[in-house]
């Protein structure tokens, strides 16, 4: 029944991405990346909404209703929002990075789902509050997960992301994809953003190596995290605002063709004014500016990217509040992103005070939980003692930001469109310096590990700074286009000697060492996306000749499809033994998920001792049960002195069953 289950999730996802493409089709560009991250936004918006849905009182659970909502908004995309102009073939050097970002997310997922990590804040919340909502019967709800520590009260777009899927698909494999596709969004941005500033594709591809390769993404995209989807997002909007307002100067006529009624109008409207090209992509901006509303919810570390769309919209407002008149549902589109992104932060200012809240109070409002004090403190307070306590872990995570945010000063001193993004990537490192939880120093894992929080301006240093070197570089003699190519050679180089001098020390065994970040997932898929590239930069022409047909819109949907039919049935033992058992009533199947949440969580996927199986339990009962076979569901709320406690029957907890399988 589970294959059945997933079958028909996984079409229900597919079919709210086809929507998601149809809206991305309505750019002016004809740029498949471009594109590609549009949809992403709107995709993500879909499952937003989607989600929320299931907070309706109908009584038949969150999978059916999430589903419902999802076919819902995709009949009504295809039903009234008409067909955009085709998508161009990509280029040479976009099929190379298509392929070469194709290749090692592939890779990222096909490693995470046959030895799954889930890493500390996985275990603490990332994947215990949407097990807690489907025991709640509702997503998005306000559930108590650990006592003393109101994880709930954060952000949580990602995990609403992944409760909706683990319930429309019926699987907790799937909340093992998003990271590794989140990795390849943000490659496929940073190329994007450095190429629409002018830059080359060396240069683009020394973005990519100081993003994608560095140390905090990488350790994010081998666990379940919210960080790096929520820079992914960011990207996204950023990308798609980035080329809007550089503008690809298309015809008013050519972009009114096949428009909606309001749409047509205001090209006509345009063209009577003399006007036969406009200075910005208006759709594009929205578009955009969807994506940065919805990475608000994901992490407020966004906020970066915000700034970037005032920055660049401001020269183009009266034409977006011309579009916003014309075209209603732009409106709409943008206000249901920016409720969103937007909720969370509004439920904590009405139920404690404050938006930030439990990092951050107000006088009037709860304080801050006292198990969070120690962990919310500043940089800025005490940086001797950080960088003391975070010794060379800082070097490691974070070494290639010092120098983007050199050249960011030096983009800003230039001038250009390079500019902006410079202003609004250093802005957003100097924001992390007086942030909360910059300055923990109780352990070196937590102090090092807040280089995380940089993740959305770290993306537009990235862009920013690759642009500038390679504005840097034109029009000198021949040795400085290939001394920036050596240079992103070096940056990639030199990410991964660091990422796998920091892997070998990982500990070895069946429990996953807390302090330390799991990176060998993505550092093995970065190894095998650095050899395709090398392969296919070797290969040249003829590389490109055979990877052609494959980015055609048939051939590459057919092969997405064989991908996951040979994912889902032809590898025995990797997805199903992912398949959660949602329904009550009945106990789990011996290889089914294993939550456990009490003083000390615990997640497991696949059984205990089962190959690349990670199991963190403070709890011997616990251990012992599963390696004898037996499997056990606790809900939160379990009492500290029995959380370890097998009872013999079938016990409710919290809207969660707790179960030891007859004959254990």
């Amino acid at each position: 029944m589970w294959v059945l289950h997933s079958v028909v999730g996984l079409l229900v996802v597919a079919v709210l991405a086809a929507a998601a493409w149809r809206l991305a089709s309505r750019l002016r560009t004809d740029d498949p990346v471009v594109r590609g991250l549009a949809a992403v936004v709107w995709w993500w918006l879909g499952v937003q909404v989607s989600g929320l849905a299931t907070l309706l009182p109908l009584g038949v659970g969150p999978g059916p209703v999430g589903a419902g909502a999802a076919l819902a908004l995709t009949v009504l995309v295809l039903r009234f929002v008409p067909r955009g102009t085709p998508t161009a073939a990509p280029d040479p050097a976009t099929r190379t990075l298509l392929a070469v970002v194709g290749v090692g997310v592939v890779a990222l997922c096909a490693v995470s789902l046959s030895a799954p990590v889930i890493g500390f804040d996985g275990l603490l919340y990332h994947l215990a509050v949407p097990a807690a909502w489907i025991g709640d019967g509702h997503l998005a709800s306000l559930p108590g997960v650990v006592e003393g520590l109101p994880v709930e009260a954060y952000p949580v777009g990602t995990e609403l992301t992944i409760g909706w899927l683990m319930t429309v698909v019926g699987s907790t494999a799937v909340a093992l994809l998003v990271t590794p596709t989140a990795l390849g969004v943000v490659a496929l941005a940073v190329w994007t953003s450095v190429r629409r500033l002018g830059g080359t594709a060396a240069a683009g591809w020394g973005a990519v190596a100081s993003t994608a390769l560095a140390l905090p993404f990488l350790a994010q995209a081998s666990q379940v995290s919210t960080d790096l989807a929520g820079a992914a997002i960011m990207a996204c909007g950023a990308t798609i605002v980035l080329h809007a307002a550089a503008g690809r100067g298309t015809e008013t006529a050519t972009a009114s063709a096949g428009a909606g009624p309001g749409e047509a109008t205001e090209g006509a409207e345009a063209a009577a004014r003399g006007r036969s090209r406009v200075s910005a992509d208006v759709a594009g901006l929205l578009t955009g500016l969807v994506g940065l509303l919805l990475a608000l919810g994901v992490k407020t570390t966004a906020a970066c990217g915000g700034l970037l769309f005032l920055l660049l919209a401001w020269p183009a407002r009266r034409e977006l509040l011309g579009r916003l008149r014309a075209v209603p549902w732009w409106g709409l589109a943008v206000v249901v992103a920016g409720a969103c992104g937007g909720v969370w932060l509004t439920r904590n200012l009405l139920l404690h005070g404050h938006p930030a809240w439990p990092l951050l109070s107000s006088p009037s409002g709860d304080p801050v939980p006292e198990i969070l004090r120690p962990t919310v403190s500043r940089f800025v307070d005490h940086p001797g003692e950080v960088l003391r306590v975070g010794g060379t872990t800082y070097l490691d995570l974070a070494w290639v930001i010092l120098p983007l945010f050199a050249i960011g000063l030096l983009a800003i001193v230039r001038g250009g469109l390079v500019r902006l993004v410079a202003v609004c990537g250093v802005l957003g490192a100097l924001a992390w310096f007086v942030a909360p939880g910059t300055g923990t120093t109780s352990d070196p894992a937590l102090a090092a590990g807040a280089t995380r929080y940089l993740m959305p301006c770290w993306v537009l240093l990235a862009v920013a700074g690759w642009a500038t070197l390679s504005r840097l570089a034109a029009g000198r003699p021949t040795w400085a286009p290939r001394a920036l190519a050596g240079a992103a050679a070096l940056v990639a180089v030199a990410q991964l000697v660091v990422a796998r001098r920091y892997a070998a020390d990982l500990p070895e065994g069946e429990l996953v060492d807390l302090d330390r970040l799991p990176i060998e997932h993505g550092l093995t898929a970065a190894l095998i996306a650095v050899v395709v590239l090398v392969v296919l930069v070797v290969a040249g022409s003829r590389a490109g000749r055979v990877l052609a047909p494959v980015f055609r819109p048939r051939v590459g949907a057919g092969l997405v499809v064989v991908a996951a039919v040979l994912v889902l049935v032809a590898t025995p033992g990797l997805w199903d033994r992912h398949a959660t058992t949602l329904e009550t009533g009945r106990p789990p199947e011996p290889d089914d998920v294993v939550l456990a949440l009490g003083a000390t969580p615990a997640w497991a996927l696949g059984a205990h001792g089962a190959p690349g199986s990670r199991l963190v339990a403070d709890c011997e009962a616990l251990r012992g049960g599963l390696a004898a076979g037996r499997v056990v569901t606790i809900g939160p709320g379990r009492p500290q002195d029995a959380r370890c406690d097998l009872p013999g029957e079938p016990t409710e907890v919290d809207g969660f069953l707790v179960w030891t399988p007859p004959g254990s």
